[in-house]
């Protein structure tokens, strides 16, 4: 642990019956209270050193609401993570909408997956590896379709990357090198189009702005005005992003 921070628990009655929480004490946090939700449930609050444990409480009750819908949006997500099982009638996002999986009994000159008339289609004998099949055709599909956008959000700012790569990344869709290499999650073609635009153009102003300050944001809202709603969708949804 950290020098100058002290951990302990604590129960309330904030939320309705007893609740638990992890105080997370720190001299070097001079005035604000802050609280997160874990993934794993817990709640954990940040106070200065010297905040009394009854501001602590009061910081805590006044947050029953918050807690509450944070609580609801993880269940959430978790009832929407639930593993792919390959089977027929499954849904796959591809730029933003579902796609049904169908198994086909098909001949040798059947390709193992393919995408036709807004479907996928799997062949039977290679069910087995399905998950391999699906990851490498959307691997294809992004590292075509990344770079097309890269291309033309790059030449309308007058901007070129050193390099463009894919990565396996979960949460974090895209990031941009000290030398202007910039890296994108291949899941990110399981968002729709204008998702996909704002982190092309994210990762491409970092080339002007390393870092999220206010002359970063301005000059992102500059060529996606409104990417807040972007933004959000791949905070409320990028759990989906996966299978």
């Amino acid at each position: 642990m950290k020098m100058g921070k002290k951990t302990s628990s604590c129960r309330t009655d904030a939320c309705g019956g007893s609740e638990t929480y992890v105080l997370v004490r720190s001299k070097k946090r001079k005035r604000t209270i802050s609280l997160q939700l874990k993934k794993d449930g817990y709640a954990v609050i940040h106070a200065p050193w010297r905040t009394s444990r009854g501001e602590i409480e009061d910081f805590f009750k006044s947050k029953k609401t918050w807690l509450e819908e944070k609580r609801g949006e993880v269940e959430k997500r978790n009832r929407e993570s639930v593993p792919r099982s390959f089977v027929a009638g499954e849904d796959f996002l591809f730029l933003g909408m579902p796609r049904r999986l169908e198994i086909e009994d098909g001949g040798n000159g059947l390709a193992p997956l393919t995408f036709s008339g807004g479907c996928f289609l799997l062949k039977r004998t290679d069910v087995s590896r399905a998950r391999e099949l699906f990851t490498a055709w959307y691997r294809r599909r992004a590292e075509e379709y990344i770079a097309q956008r890269l291309g033309d959000f790059g030449r309308r700012l007058s901007l070129q990357p050193r390099g463009m790569k894919l990565s396996d990344a979960r949460s974090r869709w895209g990031s941009c090198t000290h030398d202007n290499r910039l890296l994108f999650s291949w899941r990110l073609i399981m968002a729709p189009p204008s998702v996909i635009d704002y982190v092309v153009v994210h990762e491409l102003t970092h080339m002007r702005e390393k870092s999220h300050s206010r002359r970063f944001w301005g000059l992102l809202a500059g060529t996606i005005p409104g990417y807040e709603k972007e933004k959000e969708w791949l905070h409320e949804n990028g759990h989906l992003l996966s299978f």
